[in-house]
């Protein structure tokens, strides 16, 4: 829906949770979004959401005790896929998570705090 807080202009992202986790001093706030993968590309801007959070937002606070990130864990198994050159690994580098993996909250949590 398009109501909390959203991102893309063209796309409207909303992301569904918002993840806030205090960790050695440390202030995490993660945007987590279960979407369906089957034709989204790894480039595509909520994918991408992670970076842009990094490199545009997190870059320019006051507060370095503050990380920004982002997570998509898909319903969607890795074997449906319409893109099959992308493997599971760069899937999970670019904070695409499937749900159909055992570790995939252990994932998520070291993807947060790593």
């Amino acid at each position: 829906s398009k109501k909390g807080i959203g991102f893309f202009d063209d796309a409207g992202f909303y992301p569904d949770f918002i993840l806030w986790m205090i960790a050695d001093g440390k202030q995490y706030i993660t945007f987590i979004d279960p979407h369906g993968m089957g034709r989204e590309s790894i480039s595509s801007s909520k994918v991408q959401l992670y970076n842009r959070l990094k490199v545009d937002v997190e870059s320019k606070l006051t507060v370095p005790s503050v990380a920004l990130n982002s997570f998509i864990l898909s319903p969607t198994k890795y074997s449906e896929l319409a893109d099959k050159n992308v493997t599971i690994e760069e899937w999970n580098i670019n904070h695409v998570l499937f749900m159909d993996d055992n570790d995939y909250i252990e994932k998520l949590f070291t993807g947060i705090t790593g």
